[in-house]
Order: structure tokens, then C-alpha cells, then sequence
């Protein structure tokens, strides 16, 4: 797969905002659907009812349940677990000139790990939210925000999901009017 930096990812580099976003050629798109992978769709992170998905759940791949290997393909192993709304930034979480939310992680959430494992390497995960209680097999969730930050103890820092979606709509939009242009 040839990738192209200046073409095929948007970096977003700024005080309270650290991401990336790779664009998808329409086949890529459609092999990756056809292997079963499909996208969170416009409804579940643009929605105008997010408050009342208030069940928060940041997933991510924890370093302290990785394989590396230079030589060989690493092994991770994914964790989901329960974060808590926090109504105001958290004292060892700078302020930034982007909002952000902020959410308490319950580590007695993850089964195995009753006590607090270390969450390093979950920045980027996605941050869901779910109809309170679970709806059965199917749930009704929305995509609240991405893992930015951590304070080192039980306390994370998000990107809301909505107006930083927006954005990117807007500038995929804009480049690609500007690659037809061309």
C-alpha cells in the first residue's frame, strides 16, 4: 500500500489537539467493508441526543498488554473500559485552547484488572456512549469523543467527537474540490 504523507493523512497538531486521519481511496473503502470492518456512520457521531447516551466506554490498546517485536508482527490485546463524565478538567490536566471532555476511568470496570493498570498507549481510542441500561445484543451508542490525554492516575482528556468530526468533514471536503481541481 503506497501512502502518501502530504497527500493522504491530515495531521492535526495543536495545543489540545494531536491527530491524524488517514484518507481512504473509495476501493479501500470497499475492501474493508467486504472484510466486515464498516465505519462509525454520521448518525452515531453527529447526533443531537448525546447526553442521553451516558453510559462511557474508552477502548484502546494498553502498551502494558503488548508484544512488541521489531522482527516479527506485535501482539495486542484491546481493553474496554468504563469511563465517568467529569464535569470540569481534572487539576493535573492542563488547560488547552481547545475544549476538551474529561471522563474518571473505573479500572474495577475491566474484570481482570480489579486494580488500576497502566492506560499508557490508549491515547486515540475511541470514547462511546451508550443508552443507560444496555439495550439487550443491540445497542444504541454514539461516538463521543477520542482519548487525547491521561494525568498518570485515573483521569482522561477527550476530544469531543462532534466538532472534531465537523472539521474534518469539512477539510476532506475541501481537498478533495481542490484534487478535482487540479
Amino acid at each position: 500500500m503506497d501512502v502518501n504523507l502530504d497527500k493522504d493523512i491530515l495531521f492535526f497538531h495543536e495545543d489540545g489537539l494531536d491527530y491524524g486521519a488517514y484518507l481512504l481511496d473509495p476501493m479501500a473503502s470497499i475492501a474493508l467493508e467486504k472484510s466486515g470492518i464498516v465505519p462509525v456512520r454520521k448518525e452515531q457521531w453527529d447526533s443531537e441526543d448525546l447526553e442521553e447516551c451516558s453510559f462511557w466506554t474508552l477502548v484502546g490498546l494498553p502498551t502494558q498488554f503488548a508484544t512488541l517485536s521489531h522482527d516479527r508482527p506485535s501482539l495486542k490485546s484491546h481493553v474496554t473500559v468504563r469511563v465517568m463524565h467529569l464535569p470540569e478538567r481534572p487539576g493535573d490536566l492542563l488547560p488547552t485552547k481547545h475544549s476538551r471532555l474529561f471522563a474518571r476511568v473505573d479500572f474495577e470496570s475491566v474484570a481482570e484488572w480489579e486494580r488500576q493498570f497502566d492506560i499508557g498507549g490508549m491515547s486515540g481510542g475511541p470514547v462511546f456512549g451508550t443508552r443507560l441500561p444496555p439495550q439487550g445484543s443491540a445497542y444504541d451508542y454514539r461516538l463521543i469523543g477520542i482519548q487525547s490525554a491521561w494525568d498518570n492516575r485515573e483521569n482522561v482528556a477527550m476530544c469531543a467527537a462532534q466538532p472534531f468530526f465537523r472539521a474534518l468533514a469539512q477539510m476532506i471536503r475541501g481537498r478533495r474540490d481542490n484534487q478535482r481541481g487540479e
